[in-house]
């Protein structure tokens, strides 16, 4: 072997950079496709993405609200559900479904939530992570969408998994409230297209 390396290295670094490649061009696919769409099926989808994320992540003894808010500046979807898990970031922040086949969810296939692209491509999460019997602790991180390369995107992932790698920094939620808008995603654009 020579300077240290040996295929398992190499194997292992290959595998993080294939993935890498392919969740950044998948990402970048699809908002060129929504820059480029005039669509209006399309367009309208993201308002029933959001619906049916919320509804999935809805506790069974409470029924599911959501709140809209429309300003200059933003659209702010909030709701009432679960808090996240880890895997469930995780999957939002890099596009794939962490969602389930058993009857219990609508949406699996990890690219529902990549319509809202077409409010903002740059999206503020804020909510609670709950999960391995570790204490609720909020979190909030940035989407931001809006590069025109892969690199750029996936330097965007970076960032976002660094924010919510924060999260052990924040108080511990200790009065988690269930019925309460713990969830929100803001939509930051200068203009909003509804």
């Amino acid at each position: 072997m020579t300077s240290g390396k040996n295929y398992a290295a190499v194997i292992d670094r290959s595998i993080g950079s294939v993935y890498q490649t392919g969740v950044a061009n998948k990402i970048l696919q699809y908002a060129t496709l929504l820059r480029n769409s005039s669509d209006l099926s399309r367009a309208r989808r993201w308002g029933s993405e959001l619906l049916q994320n919320s509804r999935d992540a809805a506790y069974a003894d409470i029924p599911v609200s959501v709140k809209i808010l429309l300003t200059e500046n933003y659209l702010s979807f909030s709701h009432n559900g679960r808090p996240f898990r880890v895997s469930d970031v995780l999957s939002i922040i890099n596009q794939v479904s962490s969602k389930s086949d058993d009857g219990t969810t609508v949406g699996k296939f990890g690219t529902g939530f990549m319509t809202t692209l077409q409010l903002s491509e740059n999206i503020r999460l804020r909510s609670v992570l709950s999960d391995c019997g570790l204490p609720y602790k909020p979190f909030s991180i940035t989407l931001d969408r809006r590069g025109q390369t892969k690199e750029e995107i996936f330097a965007e992932i970076e960032k976002t998994t660094a924010e919510l790698r924060l999260v052990d920094e924040a108080e511990s939620v200790n009065d988690f409230d269930k019925s309460a808008f713990n969830t929100e995603f803001r939509f930051h654009s200068s203009v909003v297209i509804l």
